[in-house]
């Protein structure tokens, strides 16, 4: 063989060379196919969810079947870059009768199909809905710009996403990772963070979600989660995959639950001032609710969902401090021995997101307990001599708080 064959024979060595350690870079531990189930509990042991998966290289794809919002299957397949990103997202949502065949959403919250592609910093979501009046072609299309995206939240996420991040996140052999993004459509770019706490522990922490606690094996495989606490209040724990079909009929008989913290608005005049207040009611379905699904020492963002705001339209003291008309997001600290009330300013952020530097003012408020049990999330707004009453109610706790127009 002539000396430029064996040149290019050694060039072409060199790129498969290459392309092979590229390759082991975004594959890992992902060089087999790797397929389990979750099954995902809402608190009080209802089983929400179950989704079967397999992940190999950089790809997961699989089968969900949901309670929430509302009965049906779903299928997924999720492509990602070597970075940890999604580069492109597609999802089925399927009717539980016949999972070939779309689903006929009786909420309205669910599309046919959903997808996602990143492409030069840009994020593209289509949602294709039946359509409606208001939309013809039933086709949604949301853009965001963003240098990544790592994790697709929804109703109920796919769980297989964790699966891929934390085994992206051991191929980096480093404690934490601080620059992800949580990314939903509707609700927009938040930052996300992966943490390495201890040999078998990671925490999964964004600004739209407190702290989820994923437990590995020795293997690097997600054994449990523990997202109670979080914007999904669910225990997560792995099984080896199951046929999803073989759960369809189960959850065919579930009643439908839509939206389970509809929004509420109040009103009430009161010496004078006009106070509006809207908010999501939660309802505690069987679980401990302070301390647990609302942690003590913690922001709350007082409600569920978007944020609950309140509104005045002429200044208002409450105890000593003074806080000029104008609409507030409201969030709140509860404590076992007291509760502290926060508005802040910054209108636009999501309810979980609290951001401290837009606190105009922390109230204390009064606690006590009562016998009678409120299931549902509750505010309310009542007149007494010389002002009024600001109480939330919820499990056995009540804190008030009383003001008057200035």
């Amino acid at each position: 063989m002539c000396l430029s064959g064996h040149l290019n024979m050694y060039k072409r060595a060199v790129v498969l060379g290459l392309a092979i350690l590229v390759t082991q870079q975004i594959v890992g531990q992902n060089e087999k196919p790797y397929s389990a189930s979750y099954f995902m509990e809402w608190g009080n042991k209802d089983t929400i969810a179950i989704e079967t998966f397999t992940l190999y290289q950089n790809q997961i794809y699989g089968k969900t079947v949901h309670g929430f919002p509302e009965n049906y299957v779903r299928h997924f397949d999720i492509e990602y870059d070597k970075d940890g990103s999604i580069r492109e997202l597609n999802y089925l949502y399927n009717d539980l009768t016949n999972t070939s065949m779309p689903i006929n959403s009786k909420t309205g919250y669910l599309p046919y199909r959903f997808s996602a592609k990143l492409n030069d910093g840009l994020l593209d979501f289509r949602s294709l809905k039946k359509s409606t009046q208001e939309n013809d072609q039933g086709l949604t299309r949301i853009a965001h710009k963003t240098d990544g995206y790592h994790f697709n939240g929804d109703w109920i996420p796919i769980i297989s996403q964790f699966e891929w991040l934390v085994s992206w996140f051991l191929d980096q052999d480093v404690q934490k990772i601080e620059s992800l993004k949580f990314i939903n459509a509707y609700v927009g770019v938040h930052n996300l963070q992966l943490e390495r706490i201890s040999e078998n522990h990671i925490r999964f922490w964004s600004n739209i979600s407190e702290a989820i606690e994923i437990y590995i094996d020795d293997d690097g495989r997600i054994e449990t989660i523990d997202a109670i606490g979080s914007v999904w209040n669910l225990n997560i724990h792995r099984t080896e995959p199951v046929d999803i079909e073989h759960y369809t009929d189960r959850f065919k008989n579930r009643p439908t639950i839509g939206n389970p913290s509809p929004h509420e608005l109040i009103a009430a005049t009161i010496g004078g001032t006009t106070i509006e207040i809207d908010f999501g009611r939660p309802s505690m379905r069987g679980r401990k609710i302070f301390g647990n699904i609302v942690p003590f020492g913690e922001v709350w963002r007082t409600g569920a969902g978007a944020a609950t705001t309140i509104s005045f339209d002429k200044d208002l003291q409450f105890g000593d401090q003074k806080v000029k008309a104008g609409k507030y997001n409201v969030y709140s600290l509860p404590m076992e021995d007291s509760f502290i009330l926060i508005l802040n300013s910054k209108l636009d952020a999501w309810g979980s997101v609290h951001l401290p530097e837009y606190d105009v003012v922390h109230l204390p408020m009064n606690l006590k307990e009562q016998p009678e049990i409120v299931d549902k999330f509750t505010i309310e707004l009542s007149k007494k001599r010389h002002g009024g009453i600001l109480m939330f109610k919820w499990e056995n706790l009540v804190a008030t708080i009383d003001f008057f127009s200035i």
